[in-house]
């Protein structure tokens, strides 16, 4: 078995806009095991990673929006989950980054992990919604982009 990406690029630019796409799956696939989700913001980012002066407050992560994802068979609707642009809390406790602009790998997107699901591979078609929560807030970072990245394994 192989494992391949299918990505599906996003393009958000208004408040509370709501975008329905569909993902063809490969007829040789065997099954969907991961989804993993990016974000960018095309301007100013949302959210400010928790300063060393403040390290002991907690920070609410900014929400971009979130995301369902539904399969024409028997499964239906076999993912949901929130999109945050990054973790403002995991430098919480690290006492190594003791620089205000030293940033670790999890800090600004850069690392992502993908989520586990299963799906049949009978699924051609995967279904899509993603809602925007940001609001008035879009017209400061000009839209942003999403990836919505779907791993599956294919049959050799």
């Amino acid at each position: 078995m192989k494992e391949t990406a299918i990505i599906t690029i996003l393009n958000i630019s208004r408040a509370y806009e709501i975008r329905h796409f569909q993902v063809r799956i490969p007829r040789d696939t065997q099954s969907i095991c991961a989804i993993e989700l990016t974000v960018r913001a095309n301007g100013k980012s949302l959210g400010k990673v928790a300063p060393v002066e403040n390290i002991l407050n907690y920070q609410r992560n900014p929400l971009f929006g979130d995301l369902m994802l539904f399969s024409c068979e028997e499964g239906n609707c076999f993912y949901t989950g929130e999109l945050h642009e990054s973790d403002n809390n995991s430098l919480m406790f690290d006492f190594s980054k003791f620089e205000k602009d030293e940033f670790a790998e999890w800090t600004h997107g850069a690392k992502q992990e993908a989520e586990e699901v299963t799906v049949d591979g009978d699924t051609t078609v995967v279904m899509g919604v993603y809602r925007d929560k940001t609001g008035k807030a879009i017209t400061e970072i000009r839209g942003y982009e999403i990836k919505v990245i779907i791993w599956i394994k294919t049959k050799d």
